[in-house]
């Protein structure tokens, strides 16, 4: 979706400079500030961006915030644990032996999302090494080598059905996890969607100073304290807070919104086209 946005936004921009209208500018609210300022990203011109409701990453919006109740955890704990083969080979990928373990699988969901498809099909290779075809039924079950990842005790009640798009992990294994094992599932599925969002991996705008950044001081859907700001991503790039949380703001405060793409484009006039 990301990468459409991205590509639709250049050819609008390109068509509105032939039609000769400009100055030009993006926003968008929540996600669709985001997406905005990943368009913005790719433009080699000055643009007015304001993005609203929206922060550097969308890896925090669904493992710490409000958004994080609504992912069905449990199953993604199962499908990572269920199997440790792929996680060793990936793990050869991380440089340094002295790293944690939430590091390293922060480390591993980014080369899995930046080896994307080719890591899951490296992963389906790696399972069929490890899982056996049940005899008379056309499903895989978990060896007991692979069992141990989850409870070296006894076996866990998970299946991989074959299916045309691969196979997925049963929603049966009912064996809890560790706090450090459900810390490592998070670390591994921020590291795919930071690897994938995260605006320090795309270029810097242009002129950062034409950005103005409207957050609320309450926002619950949008975490902004764990990762890096902004600011530091586009240094001369300008934050506003609004006193207000993620919904509030869309409701009462989009007069501030206005606000801040008039004054974009003010400092965009006056610097390009004055």
């Amino acid at each position: 979706m990301g990468g459409a946005l991205v590509l639709e936004s250049l050819v609008l921009f390109h068509w509105c400079e032939r039609q000769g209208y400009g100055p030009l500018g993006i926003t968008g609210i929540s996600m669709g500030g985001h997406m905005a300022s990943l368009a913005a990203t790719n433009w080699s011109k000055p643009i007015a961006l304001v993005p609203c409701l929206s922060w550097s990453t969308a890896s925090v919006v669904f493992t710490q915030g409000v958004m994080s109740g609504a992912i069905p955890w449990k199953l993604l704990q199962q499908q990572y644990f269920s199997d440790n083969s792929y996680e060793d080979e990936l793990s050869k990928l991380i440089q340094s032996p002295e790293k944690n373990r939430v590091n390293a699988a922060f480390q591993l969901g980014q080369n899995f999302s930046r080896n994307y498809p080719s890591s899951v099909i490296k992963m389906e290779e790696l399972q069929s090494q490890f899982l056996k075809p049940e005899e008379g039924v056309g499903r895989l079950h978990v060896t007991a080598a692979a069992a141990g990842r989850i409870q070296s005790q006894s076996p866990p009640a998970a299946s991989f059905h074959s299916t045309s798009v691969g196979r997925v992990l049963s929603s049966t294994v009912t064996v809890p996890l560790r706090e450090d094992q459900q810390r490592e599932v998070l670390d591994f599925m921020r590291g795919i969607m930071d690897e994938c969002t995260h605006l320090g991996n795309f270029s810097v705008p242009v002129d950062p100073g034409l950005v103005i950044i409207v957050v609320g001081k309450s926002d619950a859907y949008v975490p902004r304290d764990s990762v890096l700001s902004l600011t530091e991503l586009w240094p001369g790039a300008e934050v506003r807070y609004i006193d207000s949380g993620h919904i509030s703001a869309f409701l009462f405060k989009q007069s501030e919104f206005r606000k801040a793409i008039i004054d974009a484009f003010q400092k965009q006039t006056m610097r390009y086209y004055s």
